[in-house]
């Protein structure tokens, strides 16, 4: 059964006003649908909820042009009617988010944008776990996020009473805790039973299915003898993140080469060692196959 009063009670602990809109706004993969979560399902209108019910698909953009109107049309009678609504969507242009705050405008409801802040690495990261059908192609992700870091300082403008991050507030961030999500270069014991049971690894890939694989593991079995065994991801437990992620911006703090330059993360390797496009420096040899390799211990998080 639908928990009816969640929206009141998400809007009361927000200190927000009911009636209000709430315009998420966010990249693939941000979190966007768990933060909608927060609120009764009734209240929330989602256009890949609406895709689902037009074609039985929520990742088929070929229906959008039928999606939009009946989200407009919803929205429209849900302002006249003064019932708090949440859209939950990309929603990254302003041409876009004004076709929603017209009628919240015209009806005297307050209006909010609430942003589904996670970093890129992470959007990116839970991308590449979707199945494909609902996989995006990871320029989208980066150009989506580029434009809605562009218009923050002017959504307010747009009509905005206020602008809420998530990141910023306590009850919407512990339901966006990333779960049982993991990345590359983390750390993981094997749990659930089977032949690896209690042995500890490091994510060396995701694949689509959303199996792991998992370096640091022995297996003799036919399937992966020449390759890295994959494991599923509920009989894997998180014992540490791996200190850095796909597109951080680091600098070269130890190590023998490359002191003091900064370079973007390229790839997070199973054995926990790091490669940094842009950089001149790197372990000896291995630079030769690519973008040079540190160990994360020679790198810190810089500013951007």
């Amino acid at each position: 059964m639908f928990d009816t009063d969640a929206t009141a009670r998400t809007l009361a602990a927000l200190g927000l006003p009911d009636p209000s809109l709430i315009v998420v706004i966010g990249a693939p993969g941000a979190g966007k649908t768990t933060l909608s979560a927060a609120f009764a399902p009734d209240d929330v209108l989602s256009a890949d909820h609406l895709r689902g019910l037009a074609c039985g698909d929520r990742g088929d953009q070929s229906v959008t042009g039928i999606v939009w109107p009946v989200l407009h049309t919803l929205l429209d009678s849900r302002m006249e009617l003064r019932r708090s609504t949440i859209i939950d969507a990309t929603n990254a242009t302003a041409e876009h988010r004004a076709l929603l705050l017209a009628p919240a405008l015209r009806n005297d409801v307050p209006t909010f944008a609430l942003i589904a802040d996670a970093p890129l690495p992470v959007a990116l990261a839970r991308n590449a776990r979707r199945l494909p059908a609902r996989r995006v192609p990871a320029e989208t992700v980066r150009a989506v996020c580029e434009q809605i870091i562009t218009d923050l300082p002017g959504l307010t403008a747009e009509g905005f009473d206020a602008v809420l991050f998530a990141s910023r507030l306590p009850l919407l961030t512990a339901a966006d805790t990333d779960g049982d999500e993991y990345g590359v270069g983390d750390q993981v014991e094997i749990i659930g039973g089977g032949r690896h049971e209690g042995r500890i690894g490091r994510v060396y890939r995701v694949q689509d299915d959303g199996a792991l694989q998992i370096t640091g593991l022995v297996s003799v079995t036919r399937e992966t003898v020449v390759g890295i065994p994959a494991v599923a991801p509920e009989h894997l437990r998180l014992l540490g993140r791996a200190p850095f992620r796909i597109g951080d911006l680091v600098e070269v703090i130890g190590g023998r080469r490359g002191r003091g330059e900064m370079g973007e993360v390229s790839a997070v390797r199973g054995d926990g060692t790091v490669r940094v496009a842009g950089l001149s420096g790197g372990l000896l040899g291995d630079a030769l196959f690519g973008d040079p390799v540190f160990e994360a211990i020679d790198l810190v998080l810089a500013a951007a």
